[in-house]
């Protein structure tokens, strides 16, 4: 049988949505102790049509802030580890914008060291910008590192959310590429890495100067290899 949502969260849905929120939030509470036989679903489908309402709510007006959290914390709690994976990476998201930083990593790590899952990468992509925000690449070993990773993740994700931060990375690699070029063992690579996310960020932004300087800027330091590099 088809969902059926208590019929006083039905008529609130679009007038008041944060009324209905609650009521759902309620629902899912009194289902999850004694099901209900004027109730059509579970407490667990309840859960979360409250959490995927207040997320919408959410974003459009972040003063809903706490009823957000509550009805993620109140799905997490019920579905336990059944939960599901896009409902799971919004959650990290709304621990984020709600000023859980460090909380919302903790929820990122979980997703991003599992073997397998649709928001796997999608959540390293997601600790990678952290560590750009949190500017955690100061020494040249550190700034490799992320850049191979982003250079993976970015363009793999196709999404073009975050070039952004990422451009922030490369115009700073860029200021240091002098003292990066001598501390670094594996320079070429890490700059084909750059050059790869350059262009990635120019193709996202195709009518913005900074993509297109970031990728002139990066080909001039790509070569062959021997002394000064040249133009690929």
């Amino acid at each position: 049988m088809g969902f059926v949502w208590p019929s006083a969260s039905l008529s609130l849905a679009d007038s008041s949505p944060a009324k209905a929120v609650n009521l759902l939030l309620k629902a899912s509470g009194l289902q999850q102790l004694q099901k209900s036989d004027s109730l059509e679903t579970s407490a667990e489908e309840i859960a979360k049509q409250a959490a995927q309402l207040a997320y919408s709510l959410f974003i459009k007006e972040q003063r809903y802030c706490r009823l957000a959290l509550e009805a993620f914390k109140n799905y997490c709690t019920i579905v336990n580890e059944n939960i599901d994976e896009e409902l799971e990476y919004l959650y990290s998201v709304v621990l984020n914008d709600c000023g859980l930083a460090s909380e919302s990593k903790k929820l990122l790590e979980k997703i991003a060291n599992r073997p397998t899952g649709n928001y796997r990468n999608r959540a390293k992509l997601e600790l990678a910008v952290h560590s750009i925000h949190q500017r955690q690449y100061e020494n040249p070993a550190q700034k490799g590192k992320l850049l191979t990773e982003l250079s993976s993740l970015i363009t793999d994700s196709n999404d073009c959310e975050h070039t952004g931060e990422t451009m922030q990375l490369l115009a700073k690699v860029i200021d240091e590429i002098d003292r990066l070029q001598a501390q670094i063992d594996n320079f070429p690579e890490m700059m084909q890495d750059c050059k790869k996310i350059a262009e990635f960020c120019y193709n996202c932004h195709q009518n913005q100067l900074p993509g297109l300087l970031l990728a002139e800027i990066i080909a001039e330091f790509l070569g062959s290899g021997s002394g000064r590099p040249g133009r690929l």
